[in-house]
């Protein structure tokens, strides 16, 4: 049903044990050890659903608690702040600004960034074009009734 799960240290939703996962850290990234010779059959799915609103204010967290930013910052002032960690002015930064660089939780960044910036543009990105309905993971669906299937829960 699923592809073989890539080796990308922030790829995140579906793991697959047989690849001698390490670690799982609380932000749902996993970490493959590669010398581990013993595998499993048991499998871990993280994802969430949220609102546009909990996420970004689950980001702000993130980027305060990495004191990226401070909780007394504008948003003018978080904005100039991360906007220096790519080298990236602030002026329409979603379209000027090629967000490279990986330093802890960058892809948090570039959301608030992208939040401040566009946040009309992102919405759009974060629900969908077709009126606010939210992406459907068709893949993760099917694997989800196909486990739960299996399963005595």
């Amino acid at each position: 049903m699923l592809g073989a799960v890539v080796d990308l240290y922030y790829f995140k939703s579906v793991f697959d044990s047989r690849q001698n996962i390490k670690t799982i850290n609380l932000g749902g990234h996993y970490f493959v050890d590669k010398e581990q010779a013993a595998t499993t059959r048991f499998h871990i799915v993280h994802y969430h659903a949220r609102c546009i609103e909990i996420e970004i204010e689950n980001t702000k967290r993130v980027l305060e608690r990495h004191d990226f930013i401070s909780p007394s910052d504008s948003d003018e002032e978080a904005k100039a702040k991360l906007a220096k960690m790519f080298r990236c002015s602030t002026e329409d930064m979603c379209n000027t600004c090629p967000f490279k660089g990986r330093f802890k939780s960058f892809h948090k960044v570039i959301i608030y960034l992208k939040y401040l910036d566009c946040e009309e543009q992102f919405e759009n990105e974060f629900y969908g074009q077709d009126g606010g309905e939210m992406f459907t993971n068709t893949a993760l669906n099917e694997l989800l009734v196909d486990s739960y299937g299996r399963s005595d829960v």
